[in-house]
């Protein structure tokens, strides 16, 4: 099984909040774990955040999504894959990060052997309407 996290998930992996069990656990079950290459900055914004709210420490962050972004698979951007997200982005009313990672999951293989992980209301939306399966299960 492939897991897609998009950044919502992978910050699970990295800053303990609610549904990090569920990350971990799906983490330690999935072949590869893939993402939109954007993960990475939207990653390292959200460790930042922590960091300045005072939930970690910043050397501590940078070590662990460091290491959490050598164990991911990054979807390469790429034209194709942007003019896909901007179909997304109209068929189903999503933010623009939002549709890169819907076409990103889509890249990563169909919903017989992807698992898309995302906390984002719309974005599990639309990747359930594509037949994706979810977690955490709605």
């Amino acid at each position: 099984m492939i897991l897609y996290a998009d950044t919502s998930a992978l910050a699970k992996l990295v800053i303990e909040e609610v549904g990090s069990s569920d990350v971990r656990a799906a983490q330690q079950s999935a072949e590869t774990i893939a993402t939109a290459a954007i993960g990475y900055v939207e990653l390292r914004a959200a460790a930042a955040a922590a960091v300045r709210a005072g939930r970690m420490q910043a050397r501590e962050l940078v070590r662990a999504v460091e290491l959490l972004w050598n164990k991911v698979s990054p979807i390469d951007i790429d034209f194709q894959l942007l003019r896909l997200a901007g179909d997304m982005a109209e068929r189903f009313g999503l933010r623009g990060y939002d549709a890169v990672h819907l076409a990103a999951l889509q890249s990563a293989g169909p919903p017989d052997v992807v698992v898309f992980s995302c906390w984002d209301a719309d974005l599990r939306r639309a990747a359930v309407s594509l037949g994706y399966a979810l977690l955490p299960v709605a």
